[in-house]
């Protein structure tokens, strides 16, 4: 009674003749190819970080601090008897997992895994969505986004330990699409609640100081400091020294790898109990610091001087901007492990997308598609970037291994900056 197979394979065409396209198909099936893959990687994930033996490291910090608060103990502790008892965040986080208790140490931290795993995969869908400039780029670059997402070094750290970087991802990917769409009401907010999670990331305040919204960088901080003071309201001020002692003591950790400027340099030309020394030298360990410093100042200042001027008005500048900061704190932050560089990721997408973009010049193709494969190949390859590195890497030309992610940052904001300063229209 129905149609023959061999009678479907026909063509369509229009009024003009053109031929037509059965576009609600292939959407369709672009839909299920991408739930698919998020299935697939989404259950990767959970059970590769549920099989490592860091399981939760980083989450039980948090439970911690909420049963602490539920009983009504101090958060912060100066000489913790436990690695799980080390809690140097804003109170928020024990909020967070406070409702979480009743569902025991291991229910917690599968509920976050979840929770975290979600946030990738909304980060990689909104990017996608706003860099896309048609359906065909849609199609492309969310499957795209997913696997340079999960099958990404950082992530399977995070994954295991449970940290808060895929927030922040979530977070910053939002205040890229707000940044530029112009709306700095939205992103300040999100500035804040990011700088809740932690600190150190209210140094984003450089983009709307970057895009001359003075008066908006002022109310971050001041929305900042309202959302701190609210917190240590609530669990009682006489924490708050306690806090601030708490981030002074953990801001440079010698006995766990850093991969920003300042701690390679320390591990390279400083005795250290992480990697054996190229060669014991402050004067190296200072000049490779200030060289990797002057560089990311060199490339701020560029970019504030074509705002001085006015150059910066497109949405395609403005929205390089969050990308941008995340490089440069990877790079300068006295503190920075592996799965920081999670937040090189928006600055790797959006290379990718604007290479698929109509205005796109060949040769900026060429350049965009390699910094972004090459920033993410590093990213990608299992490098000897957690603590304890292994034997093999910490001498010889392997040790310079634990460098690459630097590296990477490096090339992501010299890369970003250059772009930005070119889209000045």
């Amino acid at each position: 009674m129905g149609t023959p197979a061999g009678n479907m394979a026909y063509e369509v065409t229009d009024k003009k003749g053109e031929r037509k396209t059965n576009t609600i198909g292939y959407r369709i099936l672009g839909l299920i190819l991408v739930i698919l893959l998020a299935h697939n990687l989404a259950i990767a994930a959970y059970r590769g970080a549920m099989s490592t033996g860091w399981r939760g490291t980083d989450e039980s910090q948090y439970y911690r601090a909420a049963k602490r608060l539920a009983v009504r103990q101090p958060l912060y502790s100066t000489t913790p008897t436990h690695l799980a008892d080390t809690f140097v965040y804003p109170p928020y986080m024990a909020f967070i997992f406070r409702p979480m208790l009743s569902l025991g140490k291991f229910g917690s931290y599968r509920l976050w895994l979840g929770t975290i795993i979600t946030l990738l995969m909304a980060s990689c869908v909104i990017t996608a969505l706003y860099f896309a400039e048609t359906q065909t780029a849609i199609w492309l670059l969310i499957p795209l986004f997913f696997v340079t997402g999960f099958r990404c070094w950082p992530s399977v750290i995070e994954f295991a330990l449970g940290n808060v970087q895929m927030v922040l991802l979530f977070l910053t990917c939002l205040m890229c699409i707000t940044a530029a769409k112009g709306r700095w009401k939205t992103f300040i907010l999100l500035l804040a609640a990011a700088a809740m999670v932690k600190t150190w990331m209210v140094g984003f305040v450089m983009v709307p100081l970057f895009a001359k919204q003075y008066r908006m960088a002022i109310y971050a901080m001041v929305i900042t400091m309202l959302l701190l003071c609210a917190a240590f309201f609530i669990v009682g001020w006489q924490q708050f020294p306690r806090f601030i002692e708490t981030m002074r003591m953990y801001s440079v950790q010698p006995d766990l790898i850093a991969l920003s400027a300042s701690g390679i340099a320390r591990q390279f030309f400083s005795t250290n109990k992480i990697i054996h020394p190229i060669f014991v030298s402050i004067i190296a360990r200072i000049a490779v610091t200030a060289a990797f410093y002057c560089w990311i100042g060199f490339l701020a200042f560029k970019i504030m001087s074509h705002a001085w001027a006015g150059k910066l008005q497109s949405e395609q500048s403005r929205v390089l901007l969050v990308p941008f900061c995340a490089a440069c704190a990877l790079v300068t932050l006295p503190l920075c492990h592996v799965i920081y560089f999670i937040l090189l990721l928006p600055g790797i997408w959006a290379m990718f997308a604007m290479a698929l973009h109509a205005h796109t010049r060949t040769r900026d193709t060429i350049i965009l598609v390699s910094t972004a494969t090459a920033c993410y190949l590093i990213l990608a390859f299992p490098t000897p970037t957690t603590t304890p590195v292994p034997i093999w890497a910490q001498t010889g030309w392997a040790r310079l291994l634990t460098a690459l992610p630097l590296l990477a940052a490096v090339l992501c904001a010299t890369t970003l900056a250059w772009l930005i300063t070119q889209n000045n229209a």
